[in-house]
């Protein structure tokens, strides 16, 4: 069978991963850096023409994001976010691609019945009915409202709206709920269409998520009844999100914060009358919170609030003194980012929630140093290195961000027993010699992707000359590792781009499976000049073929 014909039969899925790594992958990500960029959007309508197949998987795609904006000004706009701004869209009937649905409005102009109008407008030019669209996003880009009238048609003009949403977009099984500006609260009669409006919209799916910033809308709480995810930007006036978290707490999957002032967070994990709650059924939580100084004592809390917690993202600091937030979810807990400082190091030990094999089913781990462990850099970053790998055995992914530049940090790992289910490594402010990077892949047999920096080839032991290093790495070395494909240069490398060609080239000796070098797109031009003029110099003439399949190509 020839190739052709086997591209033709592939399996959508398949389809749907080539093309995502096509405009995805770091070989070409200078040509389609953004899912919503021209570059992007324009690279895959070149491959709308392989075959009837891919171009139903790609249209899919491109067509799956409706988006309807109703603006202040009286003017309308819907079209298709994924569709490139100067092709004309399709023709053809492609509602029944849509899987998301983008509505942006402003309140005023439901209370008085003119978003039902431009709605039905906007949507009646195509006829369109989103049979297969899921997903619902429902943006309220200004608050500003009519005063002095009655309060009847107010509620008309709501429950007409809804019932509009409901038949243009009839199978929704998720509501997204954004209030984009901070506005003054609501009072009055006002406040009750906003409930109103609020309870149909939760009362349209299951899973509902409501995002609020700036000062909170002032209506009944049993109009926030049933809301699967919060977020929020913590202020003066939180008290009344802290009371519809409160209102959800049987409820929520996930929680995420953000604290730009001074916070109480334990006012989270207990109730009005002081007694701890329980979120049985959050899976993710979220707090991006401004550190407090150091004379200010982190609250101490009973009980466990979260025994079913799978994901815990924290950036600022760590907000409690104990370990409120690992408490009954070692078997649970599967991603893990952390701020870590002295105090929170003593305090994971202490509850011996660092200890080796404790939280079992941690896959992910990031640590983010962000004061000195130890009184000298060295003995800093060997520390916090020491700490992430006891942290969990069983981690697939680690990210180590060190404060301060990590001498000695791969000594660290490649010396301990542990992490050897590693897929993915990235370390911050390092800067390793090729030498070592073959080192830590030879210690991680499973490791595929490693993220650093490159400073100087280093010294391969035996052999001081470079011409001689692609043999010799071949003959004492290869394979190292079957499993290792790429590595990603982080900016700010202090290589040139004649030795980094050579790092190149001796890891794909050692490592047989490796694809290529990721590097930031103003380094390409560079290096492929370089990997061009190593195909004609004595002792690399051998290996020409592995030279070539690194150089990057554009389309």
């Amino acid at each position: 069978m020839c190739l052709s014909r086997l591209i033709q039969m592939l399996p959508a899925p398949i389809i749907e991963n080539i093309v995502w790594f096509m405009t995805n992958n770091y070989r070409h990500h200078h040509y389609a850096n953004t899912r919503y960029s021209e570059a992007h959007q324009m690279l895959k309508l070149r491959l709308l023409g392989v075959c009837r197949s891919w171009r139903e998987v790609i249209l899919a795609e491109l067509c799956s994001l409706y988006r309807i904006q109703l603006f202040n000004d009286g003017s309308t706009s819907a079209n298709l976010l994924s569709w490139p701004t100067y092709i004309e869209p399709p023709s053809f009937t492609f509602a029944h691609w849509v899987k998301e649905v983008l509505v942006e409005v402003d309140y005023r102009y439901i209370l008085c019945g003119q978003a039902l109008q431009k709605l039905s407008k906007a949507l009646a030019q195509s006829s369109l009915k989103f049979v297969a669209a899921r997903k619902l996003h429902i943006t309220f880009v200004s608050m500003n409202t009519y005063t002095g009238m009655p309060i009847q048609p107010f509620v008309d003009n709501v429950n007409e709206f809804i019932e509009y949403l409901k038949q243009a977009i009839p199978d929704t099984t998720r509501v997204v709920i954004r209030f984009c500006q901070e506005q003054a609260p609501l009072n009055g009669n006002l406040t009750v269409p906003l409930g109103l409006l609020l309870s149909q919209l939760y009362s349209l799916a299951k899973d509902i998520t409501f995002k609020g910033s700036g000062r909170p809308l002032l209506i009944p709480m049993h109009s926030h009844t049933g809301l699967c995810r919060i977020e929020y930007d913590w202020d003066s006036s939180s008290s009344y999100y802290v009371e519809m978290i409160r209102h959800n707490v049987q409820a929520l999957q996930m929680l995420q914060i953000k604290a730009t002032r001074d916070h109480n967070i334990a006012s989270l994990v207990y109730g009005e009358s002081g007694q701890p709650m329980v979120y049985h059924n959050m899976r993710r939580l979220i707090l991006k919170l401004r550190p407090k100084p150091k004379d200010i004592a982190r609250p101490m809390v009973e009980g466990t609030p979260f025994p079913s917690l799978g994901q815990l993202y924290i950036t600022g600091q760590y907000p409690f003194g104990d370990d409120t937030l690992f408490r009954g979810n070692c078997k649970t807990l599967v991603d893990l980012r952390i701020p870590v400082d002295v105090q929170i190091m003593h305090m994971l030990n202490k509850s011996k929630v660092s200890e080796t094999g404790y939280l079992e089913r941690l896959r992910h781990l990031e640590v983010t140093e962000i004061e000195a462990l130890a009184e000298n850099e060295v003995s800093s970053s060997i520390t916090i290195s020491k700490f992430a790998m006891q942290l969990a055995s069983s981690i697939q992914s680690l990210c180590i961000n060190s404060r301060n530049y990590a001498f000695n940090i791969s000594n660290t790992i490649y010396d301990t027993s542990l992490c050897h289910n590693l897929r993915y490594l990235s370390i911050s402010n390092s800067s390793f010699s090729a030498y070592t990077i073959l080192m830590l892949v030879k210690s991680l047999p499973l490791l595929t992707d490693l993220e650093t920096k490159i400073s100087y080839i280093g010294n391969f032991p035996g052999c001081y000359h470079t011409q001689k290093l692609p043999k010799y790495v071949a003959k004492s070395m290869r394979p190292i590792s079957q499993n290792f494909k790429c590595l990603t240069l982080l900016s700010g490398r202090y290589i040139s781009s004649k030795s980094l060609a050579l790092v190149g080239l001796l890891i794909s000796i050692a490592c047989p499976n490796f694809s290529y070098m990721a590097m930031p797109a103003c380094y390409l031009d560079d290096y492929n000049y370089e990997l061009r003029k190593l195909v004609h110099k004595p002792g690399f003439t051998g290996y020409a073929g592995q030279i070539r399949s690194l150089i990057f190509d554009g389309w």
